[in-house]
């Protein structure tokens, strides 16, 4: 489960419940804290909030499977879902399925036009620091900005452009990687409200969110119907959050 909390006035996380742990151990959360997680209608003191589940029940009662009342040791939780032994194997199914959709998913999903907004501040963002390298290495190689392929020479040309590919592929993996494994959202969706979240209620990483640039490709290579998708989709998925099993919310 991601948490959030109130610091100097300041909202930090998302941090997971070992996180957490780590900062009640050093003091920076204290019982008074204001904490908040997906499915709690209201921030509340860490203290009634780890008392209770996101929906306000008794944490660690009854399974939210089967219903049958346990002591809080012998449930788990997976994708917000307080469950016992007996009924992981099941749920688990369901998620992998999608017959069971996370509690943390109770979000509205950010449509066609605000994650095109996104994703063109995104491209803004990226520009800078891409044309910079590929201008500065043209200049290294050809004394040029841009330069133009020799027919009687092709071997500089080529080299550069390969050069200029391998860079802005791994620029842009390190780009999606870093902003969505560490805060869940790029810039781009910083600024139009959204995040990037797992079907399975799990976090994202650095390495499924390079995976998912590279999966932009595909929806790019099918004339961009795999981004047209969005727009028809029920959970607003492009083609690269199927085959990265993301989803993007609001906040």
């Amino acid at each position: 489960m991601n948490w959030y909390y109130a610091h100097h006035g300041q909202q930090l996380g998302p941090v997971d419940d070992s996180q957490l742990d780590g900062l009640i151990s050093s003091g920076t959360v204290q019982p008074d804290t204001l904490v908040w997680s997906d499915g709690m209608a209201n921030w509340q003191p860490l203290s009634q909030a780890r008392a209770t589940g996101p929906t306000g029940a008794p944490a660690g009662s009854f399974c939210s499977q089967c219903g049958r009342e346990f002591p809080p040791e012998a449930l788990i939780r997976i994708a917000d879902r307080t469950v016992c032994s007996e009924c992981k194997a099941v749920v688990l199914q369901q998620l992998q399925e999608g017959v069971l959709k996370p509690d943390s998913q109770a979000h509205e999903y950010g449509g066609f036009w605000i994650r095109f907004a996104a994703k063109f501040i995104d491209g803004l963002v990226m520009a800078i620091p891409i044309y910079a390298v590929n201008f500065g290495v043209a200049y290294a190689m050809f004394g040029v900005l841009m330069p133009q392929p020799d027919p009687n020479n092709w071997g500089p040309f080529l080299g550069y452009q390969g050069v200029i590919t391998a860079f802005n592929i791994l620029f842009g993996m390190a780009y999606s990687g870093f902003f969505l494994g560490k805060y869940a959202a790029t810039p781009g969706k910083m600024a139009c409200g959204l995040k990037v979240i797992r079907a399975d209620g799990t976090e994202m990483t650095f390495w499924r969110g390079a995976v998912r640039y590279l999966g932009e490709f595909v929806s790019s290579l099918t004339c961009f119907i795999g981004y047209i998708m969005v727009a028809f989709d029920e959970e607003k998925r492009a083609l690269h959050d199927r085959m990265c099993g993301t989803r993007v919310v609001k906040k």
